[in-house]
């Protein structure tokens, strides 16, 4: 998303809308669902270079809620709107990479503070039930009204409608064709 962002700048508004994964997840992974996770990765770098750090396993009894991340981000687009794709890149980083438990709001307060957002504000925001209750209206909306099944998924929204741009992972360049291809259909 950074690459379309530096792309098409603000002559592409975008909106983001949290899916949810695995919200609300309050079953521990076991060795099965943790390998069948960390095989997702892999196919996930393959297919778009995001980093992970593969070393990484994650811990016996690790609940995988993806709900306070989605929220973090539901707090940025409040507080400070400029920051939420950075925030979004941190949190992924802090995770896949730097092997940090994202679903802990201590955590996600010290992310979002290490990508510039006030910290005390993001902090105090992030357990405000109002923040809860808007990543539920997005997991909905995500759901029922933009009948999003797969993540991530790039929608785009113009005078013929809502239409898929990229669905699922793909490398930067990629990406970048298809948001040419859905701003001109047209061209040859």
């Amino acid at each position: 998303m950074q690459a379309v962002v530096e792309r098409f700048g603000a002559a592409l508004p975008m909106e983001i809308v949290v899916g949810g994964l695995r919200a609300g997840n309050t079953v521990p992974m076991d060795a099965t669902l943790r390998n069948y996770v960390q095989g997702h990765w892999e196919k996930v770098y393959e297919a778009s270079g995001q980093r992970f750090n593969f070393a990484f396993k994650m811990p016996e009894g690790f609940i995988y809620d993806t709900e306070p991340p989605c929220r973090a981000l539901k707090v940025a687009q409040e507080i400070e709107p400029k920051h939420v794709l950075t925030l979004s890149h941190a949190i992924q980083k802090a995770f896949y990479v730097d092997n940090r438990d994202v679903t802990q709001e201590a955590v996600l307060a010290k992310v979002a503070q290490e990508a510039g957002l006030d910290g005390a504000v993001f902090a105090a925001a992030l357990g405000e039930e109002r923040f809860r209750a808007a990543a539920q209206a997005d997991f909905r909306r995500a759901r029922e009204e933009l009948n999003v099944c797969s993540f991530p998924t790039l929608l785009g929204e113009n005078a013929r409608g809502v239409s898929v741009v990229s669905p699922g992972f793909c490398p930067p360049e990629l990406l970048i064709r298809r948001v040419q291809t859905w701003l001109d259909p047209y061209a040859s």
